[in-house]
């Protein structure tokens, strides 16, 4: 039953608890004013002048919902000069009736009731009080439903963008993933080529281990500096079954609250991936990684440094793990990251991450 009654109770568009909360509080103001206004000019306060009122201003707001139906149809959701003047003007009508029907209700609870004396008295002096609420009411009202429509514009707006954001890391993390796998699944099949089945089953199996761990992060959110390393030591072991004593990889932050900071899920790993990739100068030789995290005032600083041959000069076309990481700061930072590559002397290269400093009691801060 009341659903039925749900498209006559508010007009379309408008919240129901909204449009009442907004009748109540005006109503109640109009009320309390024309009570002061009576008082003040020595009219009492008394049943018989209260009452009709009550009854006048109950029925104006019940009939007003008429009004508030035509002001929907007429006003598109932006305000316009000329439907807002047709609004005004079938207003001033209405206003005409209910000052009307308003000394009426008072006549009759005098016991005094002259058609006449209404029309011509009591109704062109009400109508000026009456006109002005009436219109006060209109625009009230559409100036709120506009209010409610911006806000919820960019609501929708925000909420757009957050799922854009949304829908981008998770595109990067999938282009990262597969990017992995093809190199771990080419480290693979080269144990098998060098018929090292065994190796290859064990690199299989933390693969798995791997990945398991990796599936149940989700990518928009941000993990502990702790957890990214416990994945970097879980790809090291996987590359650690190919190359054995040929890799060394050291990990270490500068003290226990850096430990804790909040980074990307598997921003390292494609940093260490390159310095593996790219870094066997020769047969015999060792690859030697480490991962340094620093905290500089408000900044996190994350260092990949390797003894390999260093960058280029000219970028690698397939250098696809550095763009990933790059775009996947941006993702969750915006301009308020990046990363910058540089050449070690003699040999060896550098990649360095300058990130915002977060820490958990920034998070639980942030939350409240």
């Amino acid at each position: 039953m009341f659903e039925r009654l749900r498209p006559f109770l508010a007009p379309s568009g408008t919240s129901l608890k909204s449009f009442w909360t907004f009748q109540l509080i005006f109503w109640s103001f109009n009320f309390v004013w024309r009570l002061l206004y009576n008082i003040s000019h020595g009219m009492g306060a008394g049943w018989q002048s209260t009452a009709p009122r009550l009854v006048s201003m109950t029925i104006s707001a019940l009939t007003v919902l008429v009004l508030a139906h035509i002001a929907v149809r007429l006003m598109p959701r932006r305000l316009r000069f000329e439907r807002l003047a047709m609004i005004v003007g079938i207003t001033l009508v209405w206003a005409l009736v209910l000052a009307f029907v308003d000394r009426s209700i008072f006549s009759l609870f005098k016991g005094k009731y002259s058609l006449s004396h209404i029309l011509m008295h009591d109704v062109p002096m009400t109508y000026f009080f009456s006109s002005w609420m009436f219109v006060s009411w209109v625009i009230l009202f559409l100036l709120i439903g506009q209010f409610s429509r911006l806000r919820e514009r960019d609501t929708a707006i925000y909420e757009l963008k957050a799922s854009e954001k949304e829908a981008r890391m998770q595109m990067l993390v999938h282009q990262l993933n597969p990017h992995f796998l093809f190199n771990t699944l080419n480290s693979i099949s080269a144990l098998i080529n060098e018929t090292r089945p065994n190796d290859a089953d064990q690199m299989i199996a933390r693969l798995s281990r791997f990945l398991r761990h990796v599936v149940d992060l989700n990518p928009s959110n941000l993990i502990s500096l702790d957890e990214e390393l416990a994945i970097l030591h879980d790809y090291t072991d996987i590359q650690t079954v190919r190359y054995g004593d040929q890799l060394d990889i050291t990990t270490s932050c500068e003290d226990k609250s850096v430990c804790h900071a909040q980074v990307p899920k598997m921003i390292l790993q494609p940093l260490v991936e390159n310095s593996i990739k790219y870094g066997r100068l020769k047969p015999g030789h060792v690859i030697r990684v480490k991962v340094t995290a620093k905290a500089y005032g408000s900044r996190l600083a994350l260092r990949v440094e390797d003894n390999g041959p260093g960058f280029p000069e000219k970028p690698s076309p397939d250098g696809l793990g550095l763009l990933l990481v790059r775009e996947r700061l941006e993702a969750h930072f915006g301009d308020d990251a990046d990363l910058r590559t540089s050449n070690l002397e003699p040999s060896g290269s550098r990649v360095e991450i300058r990130m915002p400093l977060r820490l958990p009691s920034d998070e639980d801060e942030g939350n409240e």
